[in-house]
């Protein structure tokens, strides 16, 4: 059966004597109390009759089953706690507001930095507490407003490189790049002080690439072409020197996989070890080297330029 001997029950051996009169009998089986109110398991008891030479055996099923007025106690219980913690979550939630105000130490640069954050503080007030039905609501206003800061930073990202008087290639590979995966750096960098291995941290990269890649050029393609097909007309959109940019994209991706794998058989960890600072140095030369080449071919220096501006 589903029960395990001394986990649910114990198992005994019991010699019993049941003569031809006798209609009942009880055998005592201890059952053990797993404290579950939601229960269902099943195990084997086996009636061995010994008469003479000859034995026969029968083998009876025993159900362990739950106690209905444990179970409708307990799950009322249940429910009582989950009314008192969505209380207690919308008093956090409140609170939340109330400590963006309190200033955390008394020197003039903890002042200089509550006055520049107070904004953002009361924005991340406004998510409901990740206890609060479940963590739904956290999760779908905090997904919301990341892409809204997104949106903002990648912004005021073009308008800064149009300032500069930078083509628009070069800004979308530096000051809009930039903005957008800097949460990304920041959750990485979180994840990777938090978690005992490497996996969420690099996983967290590769995944954002993802989504930008799959999601965030698919999607919006998707619906041009549709919409498009609506208007009887043909959706086109060249690629320009997206062979180029994905080559050098590549290669530098491999290089720095190969630095990962080079530091995990050496020292047996992809981050961190005793070269932790040549390995970023090292990443740090390959993001300069693809914007520097990047931008190379955008103004002619290689190849063709592009003649994309502000």
């Amino acid at each position: 059966g589903s029960a395990v001997g001394g986990t649910d029950y114990i198992p005994v051996e019991i010699e019993q004597r049941i003569t031809r009169n006798d209609q009942t009998t009880e055998v005592d089986i201890p059952i053990l109390n797993t404290y579950s109110h939601q229960k269902s398991k099943t195990f084997s008891l086996v009636l061995t009759d010994i008469e003479g030479a000859e034995t026969r055996c029968t083998t009876l099923t025993v159900s362990i089953t739950e106690d209905p007025t444990t179970r409708i106690f307990v799950e009322h219980v249940e429910q009582l706690a989950v009314q008192q913690a969505e209380e207690r979550n919308a008093n956090a939630w409140g609170q939340q507001f109330i400590d963006c105000f309190a200033i955390e130490g008394d020197t003039t640069m903890d002042y200089l930095m509550h006055f520049l954050t107070i904004f953002w503080r009361l924005l991340g007030a406004a998510i409901p507490p990740p206890r609060y039905k479940g963590g739904w609501p956290a999760f779908v206003s905090a997904l919301g407003l990341i892409g809204l800061i997104t949106a903002i930073v990648a912004e005021l990202a073009s308008l800064l490189g149009c300032v500069a008087g930078l083509k628009d290639p070069v800004t979308a590979i530096t000051f809009v790049a930039l903005g957008t995966s800097l949460p990304d750096t920041y959750a990485s960098k979180t994840v990777a002080e938090e978690e005992d291995n490497a996996d969420a941290a690099i996983g967290n990269v590769t995944g954002s690439n993802c989504v930008n890649v799959f999601l965030g050029l698919g999607l919006p393609w998707c619906i041009a072409s549709v919409y498009k097909e609506t208007k009887g007309e043909e959706y086109k959109y060249p690629a320009g020197d997206l062979v180029y940019s994905v080559v050098l994209f590549l290669c530098c991706a491999l290089l720095g996989l190969g630095m990962l794998l080079a530091n995990r058989y050496s020292y047996g960890g992809e981050l961190g070890g005793p070269r932790r600072y040549l390995i970023c140095f090292a990443f740090f030369l390959l993001w300069f080297f693809y914007i520097v080449m990047s931008s190379l071919k955008v103004y002619g220096y290689i190849g063709g330029g592009s003649s994309d501006g502000c």
